[in-house]
């Protein structure tokens, strides 16, 4: 349950946050993800009115991504974490940034009700990049127009009309040349809670793209010889935690066998949908209690 919810959390963090609560967005965005492939260097977000006034809108890009902490609590980012862990071959995160490289048109405009407006991308200066997965998110803000200015006065009493004004977001993925990605196991933590455990593991993504795909966590404890398996969606921009549950009986001072198989996801070239690559497995020997 906790890996689907995570899934989830992460597609909605991605797809829309809230000035205020109470709002209900009345624009719709299509589709959910911009996939800019190297051929075409274009990309379109269709923007629709389904509101009954007319719709003010403002796009933007702005480099981030989220990120989970050993207890699956989520934030996000604009800048590389723990830059003393780095060694010199693994890139830090601005350099795959695609703000400077991504042209926006029409950046503002109105819509009317009913209406849609085409959003388009451009890449720009891209031929001295090295190859790799390069992405933003663009906020699109929408409010309705003038509704600020908009009062009725009736004797003393003044009645004022309050836009709401609403953020959603979406990533903007550009794919460069070839891509590789690979994961580096740099920590394991294993907790134990009232009715069960958890394996908290700490990811280094390597390589030019983000680890994007699932991964099936298998533990076998050895004297036992019981087995606790999870699949689960995980996603590692450089550094993130996989948090696997399991029974309460691998809390015992006894080996566990851990075996991670991971496999990641690309973009079609023509259709923009993930499809697998070739898959990998990291293996590690785990005592609770020692080392941790």
């Amino acid at each position: 349950m906790g890996s689907f919810v995570r899934g989830v959390v992460l597609l909605l963090f991605w797809s829309i946050t809230w000035d205020v609560y109470e709002a209900m967005a009345q624009i719709s965005l299509t589709p959910k993800r911009v996939v800019i492939q190297a051929a075409s260097k274009a990309g379109e977000l269709l923007v629709s009115n389904g509101s009954g006034v007319v719709q003010e809108i403002k796009v933007s890009a702005e480099f981030g991504y989220p990120v989970f902490d050993r207890f699956g609590e989520m934030q996000f980012l604009n800048r590389t974490p723990h830059l003393d862990r780095l060694d010199a071959a693994t890139p830090t995160l601005e350099a795959f940034s695609l703000d400077s490289m991504l042209s926006v048109f029409p950046k503002q405009f109105l819509l009317e009700p009913g209406s849609t407006q085409l959003v388009r991308f451009y890449i720009d200066r891209a031929w001295d990049r090295p190859e790799g997965m390069y992405w933003t998110r663009v906020m699109v803000e929408s409010y309705e127009h003038n509704a600020e200015q908009q009062s009725n006065f009736s004797g003393q009493t003044v009645g004022t009309k309050v836009a709401f004004r609403v953020h959603q977001s979406l990533p903007v993925y550009y794919q460069h040349g070839t891509l590789e990605t690979s994961l580096m196991l740099m920590e394991q933590i294993l907790e134990p809670s009232e009715e069960n455990m958890y394996l908290r593991s700490r990811f280094l993504r390597k390589g030019n793209s983000p680890f994007m795909g699932k991964v099936t966590t298998t533990i076998r404890s050895t004297s036992e010889m019981s087995v606790s398996e999870t699949s689960q969606t995980f996603f590692c921009h450089l550094e993130d935690w996989l948090v696997t549950e399991l029974p309460i009986e691998m809390a015992k001072p006894d080996t566990l066998d851990i075996r991670y198989q991971f496999i990641p996801s690309y973009f079609d070239r023509r259709t923009g949908q993930m499809q697998p690559a070739n898959p990998f497995e990291i293996r590690q020997t785990l005592i609770p209690g020692v080392g941790q």
